[in-house]
């Protein structure tokens, strides 16, 4: 499996690209102005995207989503407690007037299921505490995951928008993230990728 990672949107979210040999890919998180950028590598590499899986529905991982899904007709794949912001995209806006078009999910994740797109198997991985139903996408067998606002590189996600909760989204990160291999990659949904072990050892939210 390869990974590209390309940043789009206003606030300068990472939406990746990853694929197998044979050209199926899966895209993670779909912020403002990525189906351009996306489509492309897609042409490119002549790839076929299978899946859009979305970490959470937070509007600047889901601003493109639309455009994406219907240019593409992949599948979309959203945890069961982040599919009513979809539909009113503008309840987690803060007051700020965007326009974000409404999105009918095709898979609705639970937590614990498994994503397949061509070689690649990804284990559907329910971290709350950012947003009740955030999820981390785990590729066990290339030792890579993709774990949206749950984890940053020496941070973690904010926890004062509503449905946050420090202490949830410490005890998600220590009991599914920190129990994987030190040499796991970790792809973020903003700013640089990173390890578990790195953040085991550096990050000081997990110290304590």
């Amino acid at each position: 499996m390869k990974v590209i990672t390309l940043v789009a949107g206003p606030i300068g979210n990472n939406t990746y690209i990853a694929y197998d040999d044979a050209g199926s890919c899966v895209i993670i998180d779909a912020p403002f102005d990525s189906y351009e950028i996306i489509d492309k590598v897609i042409k490119e590499k002549n790839l076929k995207i299978s899946h859009i899986l979305i970490t959470h529905t937070h509007w600047d991982h889901i601003g493109g989503l639309a455009e994406l899904q219907r240019k593409t007709n992949a599948k979309v794949c959203v945890h069961k407690d982040e599919v009513w912001r979809l539909s009113q995209p503008k309840t987690n806006l803060g007051g700020m007037e965007i326009n974000i078009e409404t999105v009918e999910p095709d898979i609705i994740l639970m937590g614990d299921e498994t994503i397949e797109s061509g070689d690649m198997k990804f284990t559907v991985l329910h971290t709350p505490g950012h947003t009740p139903g955030a999820v981390c996408f785990l590729e066990n067998s290339k030792g890579i995951i993709f774990v949206g606002d749950t984890l940053f590189n020496m941070s973690i996600g904010r926890t004062d928008f509503p449905g946050g909760n420090h202490n949830t989204l410490i005890d998600s990160i220590k009991t599914k993230l920190m129990t994987l291999p030190d040499n796991y990659e970790v792809h973020c949904g903003h700013n640089e990728s990173t390890t578990i072990g790195f953040e085991r050892t550096n990050n000081p939210f997990l110290q304590a």
